[in-house]
């Protein structure tokens, strides 16, 4: 019993730093960067992804009156002109819009920035992207997100118990099964009502979070096939192993060479 307490201890601690992990290595995070005007450095954010049917705000925490500017933007990998917005003043910031795009459809954007002196481009060298989508309601986006987490807490038990030869773990098998198809099934309704469709073309600022979880699902289908004919020990390890990269990793990382 004490090591089974054991087991889950340690498997809900190599959950919460998985999840630590991927949140730290996720690049959907806005796009961070600064730039010196006169002697003041700024620190800036820029958005990557847009969520809802609104405009993208763009937002610059600079208080010194004298600098203005402007977003040069147009469709993504297209070959038209640069369309432009002026950033105007709401008190120590400067704002400006991208206009609102359907669901995955992006726009690329750089900035430029001047104190009536010198010019200072942001991103004009590789423009950044930010990426539309619908916004999904809180209660699709949550279940499917605690539903892979106490998979992953299963997952990393049930490795710990295959490995030291634990009888019966074939039961973990099931549950971990259970939670990750029916968590797969959320994160369907949530991709489709994100992008109002389930299939996208090869392309680094496409979001295949999907897709990675689809893996995911069809590894322990395998396993819980598999395993219900014959103990299979080290591919059910070996499962656990692949499991926890894949949602660790980056979705861009995992299919960068499709790109």
């Amino acid at each position: 019993m004490f090591r089974k307490i054991l087991f889950l201890g340690i498997a809900i601690g190599i959950s919460i730093v998985a999840v630590i992990i991927q949140q730290f290595l996720d690049k959907d995070y806005p796009y961070k960067t600064s730039i010196l005007i006169g002697e003041k450095s700024y620190n800036l954010s820029l958005p990557v992804v847009n969520q809802g049917t609104i405009d993208c705000i763009i937002e610059l925490e600079i208080p010194d009156t004298s600098i203005h500017g402007a977003v040069y933007f147009k469709l993504f990998n297209s070959q038209t002109k640069w369309k432009r917005n002026g950033l105007i003043r709401l008190n120590d910031k400067l704002v400006s819009i991208l206009p609102y795009q359907k669901p995955n459809v992006k726009l690329m954007y750089y900035l430029e920035l001047t104190d009536g002196k010198n010019t200072y481009p942001i991103a004009k060298e590789q423009p950044v992207v930010v990426r539309y989508e619908n916004e999904v309601p809180k209660y699709i986006q949550y279940p499917g997100v605690v539903l892979y987490f106490l998979a992953l807490i299963i997952i990393c038990y049930l490795g710990m118990v295959t490995l030291f030869g634990i009888p019966d773990f074939k039961k973990y098998i099931r549950w971990a099964f259970i939670l990750i198809s029916i968590g797969t099934i959320f994160e369907a309704i949530r991709f489709f009502l994100a992008y109002h469709h389930l299939l996208l073309l090869p392309d680094p600022y496409n979001n295949f979070t999907f897709f990675k979880l689809i893996i995911i699902f069809l590894i322990w289908w395998a396993i819980y096939k598999l395993n219900s004919i014959k103990e299979r020990r080290f591919l059910t390890l070996l499962a656990v192993i692949i499991s926890l990269a894949l949602y660790i990793l980056p979705h861009q990382t995992i299919f960068q060479f499709l790109y």
